[in-house]
């Protein structure tokens, strides 16, 4: 099956003449051989070794999280990234971001032929027409709110994906749209959950909260982790003092009551209070009244990585992680 695209389903772009397709570098993939082409206005030559190219998608709601890439086969209309540095250390990527070629996909393309197939061709350095997904450069990222920097990026596909900050976006030479990224990956890391020390009937509903919180830190806003953050802060606290004194209505207790609690005697613990109450002021961050009555900033991502960490440091001091 043959996916259509036009010039006019690219959000920012006009027809083709108002954007110079000549002189863009255009990139080709050939599915049943796994080759990759390149060149200025079509995907003429070959690349060898070929680079790692993963399907991408920009995440703008919390759907867009389940409607990632099923694979180039079934889903050709979609982002490619061209994968160029990565720093296993720092989790920062780098590479090129391409968008789908206005044109019948696989597109029918010429080339230059491959190297490998030198010897299966009787004619050598004859022109091949092949069957590529062709792409170019990214024009619609460009065209999002400071060229989409500091939006989150799916690359990969709906069974393997992985979530990616966008730190930087330039256009270089050739058109090519470069972007930086930047791992969320410890963004939704906790430990490993040790519940052996609570009570029985407080272990699931710990671990559910636990989950909730990973589940969202991968998918949903910076508001919805800090509110998931929260709220698995009430239950390790209140699940916790409830095993340790055998008090069951400590488990009703608001957040800012159990923080209290842990501070004093015979806990005392402080730092444990002092990361849940900043999550605790954090909250109110997604009212739009109490931002306005407070003056209070929008959450923002990294508050809602700070909410995971903290959660992750309760757990610890609690001693409920391995």
């Amino acid at each position: 099956m043959i996916a259509r695209n036009t010039v006019r389903d690219q959000p920012g772009m006009g027809v083709r003449d108002q954007w110079n397709t000549h002189i863009a570098m255009h990139i080709g993939f050939e599915e049943n051989t796994g080759h990759v082409y390149e060149g200025a206005g079509r995907p003429e030559y070959a690349v060898v070794p070929p680079p790692l190219l993963t399907q991408a998608k920009l995440i703008e709601s919390e759907e867009d999280a389940a409607n990632l890439p099923r694979g180039i086969s079934m889903d050709a209309l979609r982002w490619l990234f061209r994968e160029d540095s990565f720093d296993p250390v720092t989790r920062v990527r780098r590479g090129r971001l391409y968008q789908p070629f206005p044109a019948g996909q696989p597109d029918e393309c010429l080339t230059r032929g491959h190297p490998s197939m030198q010897f299966a061709n009787h004619r050598q350095g004859e022109s091949m027409t092949k069957r590529l997904h062709h792409h170019w450069p990214c024009q619609e990222l460009l065209g999002k709110p400071r060229g989409g920097q500091g939006m989150t990026l799916a690359l990969g596909r709906d069974r393997a994906w992985s979530m990616w900050r966008i730190v930087q976006v330039e256009q270089v030479v050739g058109d090519d749209v470069l972007v930086t990224l930047k791992a969320l990956s410890s963004f939704g890391v906790l430990p490993e959950a040790r519940l052996d020390s609570l009570l029985e009937e407080h272990r699931q509903p710990v671990q559910r909260a636990l989950e909730r919180v990973l589940d969202s830190a991968f998918r949903e806003t910076a508001i919805s982790v800090i509110d998931q953050c929260r709220n698995a802060l009430v239950v390790l606290l209140g699940r916790w003092l409830a095993s340790q004194s055998l008090d069951s209505k400590v488990v009703e207790l608001d957040l800012g009551k159990l923080v209290r609690r842990i501070r004093e005697a015979p806990y005392e613990l402080n730092a444990a209070a002092g990361v849940a109450e900043a999550v605790a002021k954090l909250h109110p961050r997604g009212k739009a009244n109490e931002q306005e009555t407070r003056g209070l900033r929008l959450a923002q991502e990294e508050d809602a990585e700070l909410s995971v960490h903290a959660v992750g440091f309760v757990m610890r001091e609690l001693r409920l992680a391995q």
